[in-house]
């Protein structure tokens, strides 16, 4: 069994073992079997054990398992608050209490948001109390829960006091990467003059700031300088003013449903291209940053650009962030796009220095 270290010094396995859905007999957990199941994976090296509060019967068969094998202190366990079902702190602390009991035990090493996702989820987590959620919020990111990464990410978002306030925490894949920068910027974006609920319903204010910032600040940016490079004049001719309004006027409905958007263009678009050609996987533009710097020229170039005593001089960025996320970087794959802007920063500032 491999084993990866967590950021609080846990050795946990990299295969985990899921106790969601144990078989059944009749309409209860088949405690003998799952047993067996259970032990196998505990004496084949597995040390991490994940169930959740809303699978019946579920946590109660992990807790009777692990005490009549006296194996609890042999394991990491995991399980979720349903912050869907929570409307105070009295009844999520009933709730972890209720958690407790059922898997006999006194304390809980990952304890994990469930069904954390999309709009829907937000506006029935926006009916727990603020406070509830700021104080879970703390716990996850800088608090006793955590050390992983996946539960700083939930607490960012479940800190969010509105729906904007989501959108914009959602543009950080991690917490802590709004401590990157020593000092604060100047630079004004939509976000900090937005006001939320400015247009009814949660949808048509994500879609207006979308509108507002990530296309002329992204998108868009990207295909004039692509376009231009090659003395191309485009047009985007769904951005055309008539269509633009057209679409505001359209209901929602028409839109989006069940987490599938461009409802309207894909039933245009059907009556002429066969629809098992256009229902693949989105595959986008992003350049080989990883692929690239194995490179040993660019590689060199990369570490020249973050050494840690030359970030530390500058005084732009924290020298152990920018360290942790090249670590990242080289051992697991990731932050490749948050790597990158920072060469390109990097690589600005050095020209700009030769320039004066």
């Amino acid at each position: 069994m491999q084993y990866r270290r967590d950021k609080k010094g846990n050795e946990l396995s990299v295969l985990g073992y899921g106790c969601m859905r144990f078989t059944k007999n009749g309409s209860s957990v088949d405690l003998d079997k799952a047993e067996k199941e259970v032990m196998a994976a505990i004496k084949a090296g597995v040390n991490y054990f994940d169930t959740a509060y809303v699978y019946a019967g579920n946590e109660a068969a992990v807790g009777e398992i692990l005490d009549r094998n006296h194996c609890r202190e042999q394991i990491y366990l995991a399980t979720k608050l349903p912050h869907y079902l929570i409307k105070s702190v009295a009844g999520a602390e009933k709730m972890f209490q209720e958690e407790l009991r059922r898997l006999k035990t006194d304390y809980i090493d990952y304890y994990l948001m469930h069904m954390l996702t999309d709009i829907p989820t937000w506006e029935k987590l926006k009916k727990i109390p603020y406070p509830l959620r700021r104080e879970a919020a703390r716990l996850l990111t800088d608090g006793i829960f955590s050390g992983k990464e996946r539960n700083r990410i939930r607490g960012m978002l479940l800190s969010a006091k509105t729906a904007e306030d989501l959108y914009e925490k959602s543009s950080l894949s991690e917490p802590f990467l709004g401590r990157l920068t020593l000092r604060p910027g100047t630079a004004r974006c939509v976000f900090d003059t937005y006001e939320s609920g400015f247009l009814p319903g949660v949808h048509n204010n994500l879609m207006l700031m979308d509108l507002l910032m990530y296309h002329p600040d992204d998108i868009l940016t990207k295909v004039d300088r692509t376009a231009m490079a090659v003395s191309l004049e485009s047009r985007v001719p769904m951005l055309d003013r008539d269509v633009v309004e057209f679409a505001w006027t359209l209901p929602l409905s028409m839109k989006r449903q069940d987490g599938r958007g461009k409802l309207i263009l894909r039933d245009v678009l059907y009556r002429h291209v066969p629809q098992e050609l256009m229902e693949r996987p989105k595959k986008g533009f992003s350049i080989p940053i990883q692929k690239w710097l194995k490179e040993p020229e660019l590689l060199a170039w990369a570490k020249g650009l973050l050494a840690e005593d030359k970030i530390r001089r500058e005084g732009y960025f924290d020298p152990e962030l920018v360290k942790r996320l090249w670590d990242d970087f080289e051992q697991r794959g990731i932050w490749r796009k948050q790597i990158w802007h920072l060469l390109r920063f990097e690589s600005w500032l050095e020209n700009e220095a030769k320039i004066s």
